[in-house]
């Protein structure tokens, strides 16, 4: 069962953003950072997409798992 996830990042809501992160829905906050919202299958799947943010340089402020 997947389990639904909010990323708040440091980084605008770009359309390189989305394309690097497909299983999120990327949506800009107020203040100009980015908001992923998606569905993870596993934990595995959480911590690589984790690991991508970390490759790219792109900071993480919050970790959300959604009920």
């Amino acid at each position: 069962m997947s389990k639904r996830y909010l990323l708040r990042v440091g980084a605008s809501a770009s359309p390189f953003l989305a394309a690097a992160f497909p299983e999120f829905d990327v949506e800009p906050e107020d203040d100009g950072r980015a908001r992923m919202v998606g569905s993870l299958v596993d934990d595995a799947a959480l911590h690589g997409a984790l690991q991508r943010l970390q490759n790219l340089q792109v900071e993480l402020l919050a970790v959300t798992r959604l009920e």
